[in-house]
């Protein structure tokens, strides 16, 4: 089998080419947010937001391009620091620096949360779902990654393994769409591939060391991630991209795409592709860049190309866009606001 067939990223076809795009501010949607906001999920349907508001979690209606408050939830006792809707029961699933995960009823208007999981000595940093098993959760702390799966002949979620191989805070973790890969980095100049075996059991298959530690990264494609390098808590010039290369049967990188926010402050967001779109939503410094992937014919290669980049002016910043990707959701410290840009294409 060729290399390059491997190289052709699984991408969503859309039946409009299109030249360019831009997320515009839709100023009615501005919902002031002066507390402390480190996470953000909005859940399948594109109705329900859930915003991480200091210990708490406030909840929106999401509708008409208008925010109505539903209500406030109290039950971490530190800050919120993950956020993640399940894909098809629409249950919330909450980290925070209390060191427990939440995992919330679809009853939007109850305060009552379903199951409670006590999984780290440290702070939850980052947490993944299963892309199609909503019994699986994946969450990363101090050198340790813990996977939690719900046995249902016990009706409770149970810790089956946990991988304690980097050698500081585990900062990143990504998911593929089929489920069998997880990728992790953090603040030890590592990157860990591993995969799923048919026991559910995850294996590291390859260790990549990198010059520069990172605390963002991310899934494009099965064969393809994103990695955005820091510089001792600055952005950095360029996000990285690593291929499976078939004939070594391993991630190498093979390219490089410049960016904005080098030599700003940093902090974790972690990358995020939509493939209704085609568009990675990366954090780079004060900036979120905004990056475009095809597939090139003429070079038989996937290629990125930053089409926006907004810069916040603030280091303290978080971002994600609807599961259908029409609409970018943030928040920042500068403005203390929750701001939604809508994708507007320019044919």
């Amino acid at each position: 089998m060729q290399e390059n067939y491997l190289l052709q990223p699984l991408l969503k076809e859309q039946n409009i080419i299109y030249k360019s795009f831009v997320f515009r501010l839709i100023d009615q949607m501005t919902q002031k947010q002066p507390e402390r906001c480190c996470a953000l999920a909005i859940n399948q349907n594109n109705n329900i937001l859930a915003v991480g508001s200091s210990y708490d979690i406030k909840l929106y209606q999401f509708k008409n391009e208008r925010l109505k408050y539903i209500q406030k939830v109290k039950k971490h006792k530190s800050v919120v620091t993950t956020l993640n809707f399940m894909k098809n029961k629409s249950n919330l699933i909450s980290g925070s620096m209390d060191s427990s995960i939440l995992i919330w009823t679809s009853n939007f208007q109850s305060e009552k949360y379903i199951t409670k999981l006590q999984v780290h000595s440290k702070w939850i940093n980052c947490l993944v779902t299963h892309s199609f098993k909503e019994q699986m959760i994946i969450c990363g702390s101090l050198k340790t990654i813990k996977f939690w799966y719900f046995n249902e002949i016990l009706s409770t979620w149970v810790n089956t393994q946990t991988i304690i191989e980097h050698d500081n805070q585990i900062y990143g973790l990504s998911i593929n769409q089929n489920g069998n890969k997880l990728l992790s980095c953090g603040n030890d100049n590592q990157i860990f591939i591993m995969e799923s075996q048919i026991n559910q059991v995850w294996q590291i298959k390859q260790k990549i060391q990198v010059d520069y530690w990172g605390i963002r990264l991310g899934f494009i494609n099965d064969q393809t991630f994103a990695f955005q390098p820091c510089n001792d808590w600055n952005g950095f010039t360029h996000l990285n991209i690593y291929t499976y290369i078939s004939t070594l049967g391993a991630y190498i990188k093979t390219d490089q795409i410049k960016v904005e926010g080098s030599e700003q402050s940093c902090d974790a967001f972690s990358p995020q592709f939509y493939s209704n779109n085609n568009i990675l939503l990366s954090k780079n410094g004060f900036t979120i860049n905004l990056i475009k992937f095809t597939y090139s014919q003429s070079n038989l290669k996937l290629e990125g190309k930053l089409v926006q980049s907004i810069n916040f002016n603030h280091w303290n910043l978080i971002g994600i866009m609807s599961e259908n990707g029409d609409y970018l959701i943030t928040w920042d410290k500068k403005s203390c606001e929750i701001q939604i840009r809508k994708l507007n294409i320019i044919y």
